[in-house]
């Protein structure tokens, strides 16, 4: 089928022209009625409809280290895990089990996240906020192969903002990711060759709270803008230093060109019309981050000082000094509370 055939060019194709933000694409972009992004307005009443019951999404296996593959996929940085399979995703509505096929990054540089900026960053905006950034966690109807892709539904992608946040000097998982494992690795580098992450879990990037989420049917935001999509957009942002930021648009290295080149560091779409959809939102107080039913161990990264022993060779004294670390721990048990050094 010829919608089959162009799925895969877009979802893992060439760089797109965002030199428009999108508003030059042809084809299904130009003419589609079910388009991504759009601007999400709670106070629309033909448009917003508030649910009020609450299905809880169930995740299995996101918490599981396993390899990964970093690619700079030309305006964008995409990860890719070495088993798809062993991510599964059900519940929320969506009404299909799938699996995590990949996840990528929209951002602009220059996006400020406030209602005045010039640069939107996210590509979906609430209430005319946008924010610096947007991931998308990309899955698939389990059964199915991305050349079957062919219908509304056949793809579920998580969407959750990006925003700058210096109010602590506390690091998150989101700024290690970027900062530690993907930074510059791949900037130099063409979508002919990935970088391998190790031991890196899904859910080390996900926000502690979920309670409350968009839903919405539409595209992919890339070409061929393909109407395949359920969204799922998160209200609460994932925080990230305005330092992780900086190494996030600099890591396809298109930050380096100059403002009027084709491939602008900026990859975010403008947003499209509703064209008579509805957006639903579910919300319930207290609703925790994906986890697994009974999770069996997780990685952490300890920050800090540990008293660490030095022997003298000389003397054969022994001293202990405050020293600044930084190890990947393995914890184990439901808290997470019983740890030890990779």
């Amino acid at each position: 089928m010829k919608i089959a055939a162009t799925l895969i060019a877009s979802v893992l194709g060439k760089a797109a022209d965002y030199s428009q933000n999108g508003d030059n694409w042809t084809g299904t972009c130009a003419t589609g009625q079910s388009q991504s992004p759009i601007k999400i307005d709670p106070s629309n009443t033909a448009e917003f409809v508030k649910q009020t019951t609450f299905e809880d999404f169930k995740v299995i296996g996101y918490d599981a280290p396993q390899t990964w593959s970093i690619t700079n996929k030309g305006t964008t940085v995409q990860l890719d895990p070495q088993d798809s399979s062993a991510m599964e995703l059900s519940g929320g509505f969506l009404g299909d089990d799938y699996n995590l096929l990949q996840i990528h990054f929209h951002w602009d540089k220059d996006a400020t996240g406030l209602p005045t900026s010039g640069r939107q960053g996210s590509e979906h905006t609430v209430e005319g906020k946008n924010y610096q950034g947007e991931v998308h966690f990309v899955h698939i109807k389990k059964g199915i192969t991305q050349s079957q892709l062919a219908g509304p539904g056949d793809l579920a992608v998580f969407g959750f903002f990006l925003e700058k946040d210096d109010s602590t000097s506390t690091k998150n998982w989101f700024d290690y990711t970027i900062e530690n494992m993907i930074a510059d690795k791949v900037r130099t580098k063409d979508d002919t060759t990935a970088e391998q992450l190790f031991g890196w879990s899904a859910a080390q990037m996900l926000p502690k709270d979920l309670d409350g989420f968009w839903r919405y049917e539409g595209s992919l935001t890339t070409p061929t803008c393909d109407e395949v999509v359920t969204w799922t957009v998160f209200e609460t942002p994932i925080k990230m230093k305005a330092a992780t930021f900086d190494m996030l648009t600099k890591s396809t290295g298109l930050a380096l060109l100059p403002p009027t080149d084709p491939k602008i560091p900026s990859n975010y779409r403008n947003v499209q019309p509703l064209n008579g959809r509805k957006v639903d939102y579910y919300k319930k107080s207290k609703v925790a981050a994906p986890t697994e039913d009974k999770k069996k161990f997780a990685t952490k990264v300890a920050f800090g000082t540990l008293p660490m022993s030095h022997k003298n060779p000389l003397t054969g004294e022994m001293t202990t000094k405050l020293q600044q670390v930084q190890k990947i721990l393995l914890c184990f048990g439901e808290d997470e509370k019983l740890c030890m050094f990779m």
